[in-house]
C-alpha cells in the first residue's frame, strides 16, 4: 500500500495521480442520486456524501454505511426535510489514497450539502486538502487535523480524544503495566502519539510500544514479544481483523492480557468468537453500546431504525454489528436532518446549509451525548471544532459490552458528566 504526502509530490505525479482518480470514480463510488434533482423545492432530493472504505484486507465499515442508510430510511418515512428526500451518496474509499482522493472530488463537484462520518488512512493528504466548501459532519478524525480543519465539525470525542481517555479507564481498573501493538505507518503512529500521555497522567506504564509492518500476517512472534513485556494489559492501535489475529495469537503463546481499547477495534459479533479472551475487556467508547438501549430512548431508536433496515435486506445493519461507528453516521444524517430543516431558505443547498451548520446552537443528539453547538471552540488548542468530547467507558461482561459509568467520561476536563 502506498503512502504519500501532499508537499512531496511533483506537479506531473500530482497530475498522474488527478488522473488516476478521476478513472476511480467509476468503480470507487455509487451513483449520484442527488446530482440530478433540485432540493429544496419538495419532492426532490438533498444529497449527503460517505466516505469509508469496504470490502477491503485492512479496515472496513459496512455498518457505517447501513448506519446512514437506516437514519436516511427513518427520515424520509417521516417526510424527508421540507418535502425533499435524503439520498446518500456513499464512495469507497478502500483503503487507498487515489482512490480516497477521487471519492472527496466526486462529492466535491457533486451538489451534496455534506460528507458524513468521513474515514481514510489517508484524509490528510487525499481529503481534507480538497473539501472547499463541503462540511465534514461527524467524522471519524484518526488525526487531529480532521477535528480542526475548517469545514470540520465532529460531534463526538472520535478517536483523537478517545485514546488518551484510555489511561484512565485503564487505571480505574487496576491496570499499571501495558504494552501497544501498532501500524509502523505514520496515521498508526499518530494514535500511538495520542494514547501516550493519557498513560502517562494516569501512572499506567508502558512496557513495550511494538510497531509491525503493515504487511504482517504471523502474529506469533508478536505475540511473544509482547508475553516478554510482562505487560499486564494490551493496547492495539490496530484494525479490526488485525486485533483479533493478535489476540489468538496471544492465546496460542499461553497469554491472556487484560484487553485496553476503543471502539470499533473489537466489534460486537467477535465477542463470541474471543470467547473468554474477550471478557472484561475495557473500551472507550464515543457512544453508548446497544446494552444501554432499556435506559436510553436515543440508543433504542437507533436499534429499531437498523432493525427497519436489516429488514429491508441491508445485513450490514444486524444487531451483531451494531457499533458506535454505525451510531456516528446514524446521528449525523438526523442531525443534518433537523439543522436543514430549520434552514428557510428557498433551496437547502451546501451554502445554505454550511450557514445553518455554523449558526446552530445546542443541537439534541437524542439524549446519547450532550447537545452540540458545532461552532462553538473546543477546550484545547489545535483541536479547534472538537468542542462535545465525551466519551463512554464500557467493559465485556457476559459476552456483551456494558456500560462501566451511565455517564459520559469529559475527556478534557475529567470527570463523568450528566447527559442534558
Amino acid at each position: 500500500m502506498k503512502h504519500w504526502t501532499r508537499h512531496r509530490r511533483s506537479k506531473k505525479t500530482a497530475a498522474v495521480a488527478g488522473i488516476a482518480a478521476l478513472a476511480l470514480l467509476a468503480t470507487a463510488c455509487g451513483s449520484k442520486g442527488s446530482g440530478q434533482a433540485s432540493p429544496g423545492s419538495g419532492g426532490g432530493t438533498i444529497g449527503i456524501s460517505l466516505i469509508v472504505p469496504t470490502g477491503t484486507s485492512l479496515t472496513n465499515y459496512p455498518q457505517v454505511v447501513a448506519g446512514a442508510k437506516a437514519a436516511i430510511r427513518a427520515v424520509n418515512a417521516a417526510g424527508g426535510v421540507h418535502g425533499d428526500k435524503l439520498v446518500l451518496d456513499y464512495c469507497n474509499e478502500g483503503n487507498n489514497a487515489d482512490k480516497a482522493l477521487a471519492c472527496t472530488r466526486a462529492a466535491v463537484s457533486s451538489r451534496d450539502i455534506a460528507t458524513i462520518s468521513l474515514y481514510s488512512n489517508y484524509a490528510q493528504q487525499a481529503v481534507l486538502p480538497y473539501l472547499g466548501t463541503l462540511p465534514s459532519v461527524a467524522p471519524e478524525a484518526i488525526s487531529p487535523a480532521e477535528a480542526s480543519c475548517d469545514q470540520c465539525y465532529p460531534l463526538d470525542a472520535t478517536p483523537v480524544a478517545t485514546l488518551p481517555a484510555e489511561g484512565p479507564l485503564g487505571a480505574m481498573n487496576g491496570i499499571t503495566t501495558a504494552a501497544m501493538v501498532s501500524y509502523d505507518i505514520p496515521a498508526s503512529q499518530t494514535a500511538v502519539a495520542q494514547l501516550k500521555p493519557g498513560f502517562t497522567a494516569a501512572h499506567v506504564t508502558v512496557r513495550d510500544d511494538i510497531a509491525v509492518p503493515l504487511t504482517t500476517s504471523d502474529w506469533a512472534p508478536v505475540a511473544q514479544r509482547f508475553k516478554a513485556s510482562g505487560a499486564q494489559a494490551f493496547i492495539p492501535v490496530l484494525p479490526e481483523q488485525q486485533t483479533i489475529a493478535f489476540l489468538q495469537a496471544a492465546k496460542q503463546a499461553g497469554v491472556a492480557p487484560r484487553i485496553l481499547a476503543t471502539d470499533g477495534q473489537i466489534e460486537p459479533s467477535d465477542l463470541s468468537t474471543l470467547g473468554s479472551s474477550a471478557e472484561g475487556a475495557l473500551v472507550v467508547a464515543p457512544f453508548p453500546p446497544a446494552s444501554a438501549a432499556p435506559t436510553m430512548p436515543g440508543v433504542q431508536q437507533w436499534l429499531t431504525e437498523l432493525q427497519a433496515e436489516q429488514a429491508a435486506g441491508d445485513t450490514a445493519a444486524a444487531p451483531a454489528t451494531a457499533d458506535g461507528n454505525s451510531m456516528r453516521a446514524w446521528l449525523a444524517i438526523h442531525v443534518i436532518a433537523e439543522i436543514a430543516s430549520k434552514d428557510t431558505s428557498a433551496t437547502v443547498d451546501r451554502a445554505s446549509f454550511s450557514t445553518a451548520l455554523k449558526a446552530a446552537q445546542n443541537v439534541s443528539l437524542l439524549g446519547i451525548l450532550p447537545s452540540w453547538t458545532p461552532s462553538a471552540q473546543a477546550a484545547v488548542p489545535g483541536l479547534a471544532h472538537l468542542n462535545n468530547a465525551y466519551a463512554y467507558f464500557t467493559k465485556v461482561e457476559n459476552g456483551q459490552y456494558v456500560l462501566v459509568d451511565p455517564k459520559p467520561w469529559n475527556v478534557f476536563k475529567g470527570g463523568f458528566t450528566p447527559v442534558n
